[in-house]
């Protein structure tokens, strides 16, 4: 009897007879189970695009041959995440926190149609929306805790059959009082096209939506008028973001003046991203 209750206190006691108790990491190791955060080298794992479970199970798959069906991941973020082995891992046991930075592969370059509105005696008008949607996978909250900025480039052109001096084409790339012009010459398409620049917009984003907001616009308002606008904004439903381009071109014309007004608008958008805090 004596012989049992020796063997008990040895197994469970802290320190019976001399006998150090082993840690928890010790009899893991005795049993050649590796420890996540001396396995895992590194404290940073550099730049990710397009964060996710996926991705991360390829790099330590890759880097460190983990088996990744013996972790799980918590405290993902689009900075940082927590790697952490399984209750029931043979393999390994502990965690590893690691950072990293976040991209996007979201980028686009988009164009609206060439709107036009051509009116006698009457009122024309063309419009065009052009929206485009993103889910991020880590949600919402998390999203906008990492990023804070939409960032486009953008240009406008514009036309109008307005008489005098501001009638043909204008380009757009910035807004004022009535737009500003960066060039107006009926042939700048071709002479001038190198010349030509687009404009960086960044918007911040935040948890609320944003109503839109003019990028540009081109009034030539008389007996007849044509009018020409373009705008940006965006909007959330849940965890999903949606960026929308609007485009309008409205004109008129009397019946009793020999003219007919006619106006074109088109915008062009480049490298449209969300952009780091």
């Amino acid at each position: 009897m004596y012989f049992k209750i020796l063997l008990a206190a040895i197994q469970t006691g802290p320190s019976i007879f001399g006998m150090a108790q082993l840690s928890n990491t010790e009899l893991l190791q005795e049993k050649n189970y590796q420890d996540l955060n001396i396995l895992i080298k590194e404290n940073d794992f550099g730049k990710i695009t397009d964060v996710s479970e996926t991705k991360l199970n390829n790099y330590l798959e890759k880097k460190y041959s983990i088996d990744t069906t013996q972790i799980h991941y918590t405290s993902m973020s689009y900075g940082g995440v927590r790697v952490t082995a399984n209750e029931d891992s043979r393999i390994y046991f502990g965690t590893k926190y690691v950072t990293y930075s976040s991209e996007l592969s979201f980028k686009y370059d988009l164009q609206t149609k060439e709107l036009y509105a051509h009116a006698y005696d009457s009122k024309q008008s063309d419009k065009e929306a052009v929206e485009i949607e993103y889910t991020p996978y880590l949600g919402k909250e998390k999203f906008l805790d990492y990023f804070g900025f939409i960032q486009f480039e953008w240009i406008a052109k514009t036309w109008e059959n307005g008489k005098g001096q501001k009638h043909g084409d204008w380009y757009h790339n910035d807004y004022g009082d009535d737009g500003v012009i960066k060039y107006n010459t009926k042939n700048n398409i071709k002479e001038n096209k190198d010349k030509i620049v687009t404009k960086k917009k960044t918007y911040i984003m935040n948890s609320s939506s944003m109503s839109r907001t003019m990028l540009y616009s081109r009034i030539y308002n008389n007996v007849n008028y044509m009018k020409s606008y373009g705008f940006f904004g965006y909007r959330w439903a849940g965890d999903t973001i949606t960026l929308q381009f609007d485009v309008e071109t409205e004109t008129y014309a009397t019946a009793w003046n020999a003219y007919w007004a006619s106006a074109k608008n088109q915008l062009f958008v480049y490298n449209l991203q969300f952009v780091k805090k």
